[in-house]
């Protein structure tokens, strides 16, 4: 998320929308209403975890409805940066599919989306985050937050009371 946050924040015409950008979101948006309709089966997996997203989606809303907005956004980003260079779809659909089993673990799979990100993927969004010292900012930031947000739901055990 911060990477991708930067990179809109740096974004010199902000209001202009691109034809890719607007073909990635209507992309995006057809997965997941397809995952939504046919895919996304959280019910029977809810004591497996949920990611973050999806508790604070329960926890705020007590609906998944803020769940499938960052599941968009998310979509969105792996659309963008695949159109950047094939290689980078190759890569990312090793990184989806390459977990066996049918759900795919927050704790697992983020390190490892980051290495993957840093290291293997040509992209403008990586390339241009460390040219600006406000993002390394944002990026320590939102990992702090993150830290804390783990050590109290750790302590309070908040997440463990949701309703799904």
């Amino acid at each position: 998320m911060p990477f991708f946050f930067t990179f809109w924040l740096n974004l010199t015409d902000k209001f202009v929308i691109k034809r890719k950008y607007l073909l990635s979101f209507i992309i995006g948006l057809a997965i997941l209403i397809f995952l939504i309709l046919f895919g996304f089966d959280y019910l029977n997996y809810r004591k497996a975890g949920g990611g973050f997203f999806l508790k604070i989606s329960y926890l705020l809303f007590n609906n998944p409805y803020f769940f499938y907005l960052t599941s968009l956004f998310g979509i969105f980003c792996i659309i963008m940066l695949s159109t950047e260079d094939k290689k980078n779809l190759f890569m990312l659909a090793l990184l989806v599919f390459g977990f066996s089993g049918s759900v795919i673990y927050q704790k697992y799979f983020e390190p490892m989306f980051v290495m993957i990100l840093f290291l293997l993927i040509n992209s403008t969004v990586i390339s241009g985050f460390f040219k600006n010292k406000k993002n390394i900012l944002i990026y320590y930031s939102y990992i702090f937050l993150y830290f804390i947000s783990a050590i109290l739901n750790d302590y309070i055990k908040v997440t463990s009371t949701i309703q799904y």
